[in-house]
């Protein structure tokens, strides 16, 4: 039976790493050594794209750093967005780590009111805002008193919350054993722009304590989205205002291992998939390849990759009975998922058997042009040969090259195409054999009709 998806992983204190497919229990380790070096107080970024496992690891990470003795708290930023104000949220959080008998939360705890009072923007506008409107109206004599109270409150907000990051330093000090409080805000490039800015600014000027580190797990393209929303403008330095809140920036590693792949097709059962034609009978072992070529050379993310791989095993299942190479079809499948502009034109004829030879060579880095013996690449080079000739039609294949007599052997094929990155002599190979049982595009458009375009 075919799953939905990976398995969700649930880390164990003892091995917190053991079902980690991307292996990043290396990465467990540099991230620890940050923390002891920094653990005075520091925010640091933990920056992925959507869908690199940002979630899963940090779940894993948190274990891990429990086995070396220190309290951890995880709080997921979309699950608190409804809250009016992250600084509730957040301070909320704090209590978890010791009971409510806790004398030192006692002591953090007569400061919340205070600094919430002092600093919710429905109450501190009130506080710390001088009108000009009032000052003109009650005249000079009025605006220095006016001024002096303003001044006066805003000396006595400073105040309440240099005691209460003392009280909040002296309740960590004391509950963590020494070591720092790992605070980790996952999920928030998910929230709404208000609330992600507001809960850096929070971060920042209110939790900014020594003893107390922040892992804040971001989507750093997303979030610089929603700090423009924020302020109006796409004129921003985004990315400049981000590192003013954070002290380290760390980028989570994309991992090279092939375990993630395996994993996948085992859970939508490729091992149980009808063939689509006995005669490609030995190319199923190559969607492997296939996939990590993609993975890799494309830089997927894991929910990419994993979406890839289901609709390309929805695509073969329905192409069973049909003239084609399994390999041809999951890579046109891929096009059409997060190239569909190009897909487009390519399946409407709008694009010349040039151009389509064209953006590969300017889309595709190195990796996939390599033409050595037994490298993956010949399975792209199959592909696009493939996806050229179905289009055609095996009646119209000369449009891409002339075949020799045959007398005069293989090595007489002239390519019509232009090619520059792709090695001539052996993409020339890969049109030789094309049978006239080989299936038309619109037969096998109308078979992957399901996938779904996300290239946007």
């Amino acid at each position: 039976m075919m799953k939905s998806g990976l398995p969700i992983i649930e880390p164990e204190l003892k091995a917190p790493f053991a079902g980690d497919l991307l292996n990043r229990g290396g990465c467990a380790l540099v991230f620890r050594s940050i923390v002891e070096t920094f653990g005075e107080e520091c925010v640091i970024s933990f920056n992925g794209k959507w869908g690199t496992g940002k979630t899963t690891f940090l779940a894993m990470w948190e274990k891990y750093m429990e086995n070396f003795g220190y309290k951890v708290i995880h709080f997921n930023s979309w699950e608190n967005e409804d809250a009016e104000d992250p600084l509730i949220a957040l301070i909320a959080e704090f209590k978890k780590i010791a009971g409510k008998d806790n004398e030192k939360w006692k002591a953090v705890a007569s400061n919340i009111g205070k600094v919430v009072l002092a600093t919710l923007p429905s109450i501190a506008g009130k506080i710390a805002g001088i009108d000009l409107q009032d000052i003109i109206k009650d005249g000079a004599k009025k605006a220095v008193a006016i001024i002096n109270t303003r001044i006066d409150e805003y000396c006595r907000q400073k105040a309440i919350l240099k005691d209460f990051k003392l009280s909040l330093a002296e309740y960590v000090e004391e509950t963590c054993n020494g070591k720092p409080l790992v605070f980790v805000i996952d999920e928030l490039d998910r929230c709404n722009p208000s609330f992600a800015v507001k809960t850096l600014e929070r971060v920042k000027h209110i939790f900014e304590v020594k003893g107390i580190v922040f892992v804040v797990a971001i989507d750093e393209v997303q979030l610089c989205h929603s700090i423009r929303g924020f302020y109006g403008s796409e004129h921003i330095d985004a990315k400049d205002y981000l590192r003013r809140f954070f002290k380290i920036q760390y980028d989570l590693p994309n991992e090279d291992s092939t375990d993630i792949i395996q994993a996948i097709m085992s859970r939508f059962a490729y091992d149980k998939m009808p063939e689509v034609n006995e005669n490609y009978k030995s190319s199923y072992k190559d969607l492997p390849d296939l996939f990590y070529l993609l993975y890799k050379g494309k830089q997927m993310s894991i929910r990419q990759l994993e979406q890839y791989i289901l609709y390309a095993r929805l695509a073969l299942a329905n192409c069973k009975g049909l003239y084609v190479n399994p390999i041809s079809v999951a890579f046109i499948v891929y096009i059409k998922m997060f190239e569909s502009n190009f897909f487009e034109g390519y399946s409407k004829m709008r694009l010349s058997h040039n151009e389509v030879i064209k953006h590969f060579e300017e889309n595709y880095n190195d990796e996939f042009f390599n033409a050595k013996r037994n490298s993956p690449t010949y399975l792209f080079y199959n592909a696009v040969a493939d996806m050229l000739a179905i289009r055609c039609g095996y009646e119209n294949l000369s449009e891409l090259y002339e075949k020799p007599m045959e007398s005069m052997g293989l090595n007489n094929m002239r390519l019509k195409v232009k090619v520059s990155k792709f090695d001539k002599e052996s993409f020339t190979r890969y049109f030789n054999g094309k049978s006239s049982q080989m299936v038309g595009l619109n037969t096998l458009l109308s078979k992957i009709s399901l996938v779904r375009d996300f290239s946007s």
